[in-house]
């Protein structure tokens, strides 16, 4: 009785087969899936920064449509008051954070006007929980003029804090702290731009019309 050689090659896939391919899948998933939802480096970090601006600007947007101004107090010190009165509109007290803002890493979880322990409004937060300035004079009808971004302007390589009232001619540059080069910044027409220090420099001189105070927390 003659053998047949390709008798062994025709057997089915037996369960045992299917259970080896089925735990190789789970293995490859299991170390493929984190890598790709990892995220990549600094720079998926500026654009989660970017979209941050582009939420805070869309706010103050709707804000207006409602019929207000943006707002506009004598405050000299209170950033994050200005983002407070918008919070119904912004959304989210998390977008207030930069993703790359070390020294502000907590956000707070809600806009409640009563301070409450998560709020923005209550003391724990407030600048706390803000990494980005506030431009004091933007309005709807300045398109131009300069709305948000990061805080870490300066003029002299230190981050600053308080009122600074830039005009055309106004050394501002970004400080070392958030971003490893240059930072991002929000006009009041909506628009957000990552911009380094000879960007900045030009939208100072080209857009700001006579002096503009930014409120940086």
């Amino acid at each position: 009785m003659k053998t047949n050689i390709f008798s062994s090659s025709k057997r089915g896939f037996s369960a045992v087969d299917l259970l080896i391919v089925i735990a190789t899948i789970v293995v490859i998933a299991g170390v493929v899936l984190p890598m790709m939802s990892r995220p990549k480096g600094k720079g998926h970090q500026r654009i989660r920064c970017v979209n941050n601006l582009k939420q805070v600007s869309i706010g103050f947007r709707l804000y207006a449509i409602d019929g207000d101004p943006y707002p506009s107090y004598n405050m000299t010190n209170q950033a994050w008051n200005y983002l407070q009165t918008v919070g119904r509109e912004i959304g989210s007290p998390k977008v207030l954070l930069c993703p790359e803002d070390a020294s502000r890493s907590q956000p707070a979880l809600n806009f409640e006007e009563v301070p409450a322990e998560n709020s923005f409004s209550s003391p724990a937060f407030q600048n706390n929980a803000l990494s980005y300035f506030y431009g004091v004079d933007s309005s709807e009808d300045k398109p131009g003029m300069i709305l948000s971004g990061d805080r870490s302007l300066s003029t002299n390589a230190t981050i600053l804090s308080g009122l600074l009232s830039i005009e055309t001619n106004t050394p501002v540059q970004w400080a070392k702290g958030l971003h490893p080069i240059g930072g991002n910044v929000g006009l009041a027409d909506g628009s957000v731009s990552q911009m380094n220090d000879a960007r900045l420099l030009d939208l100072v001189r080209t857009g700001t019309n006579g002096t503009q105070r930014l409120l940086i927390p």
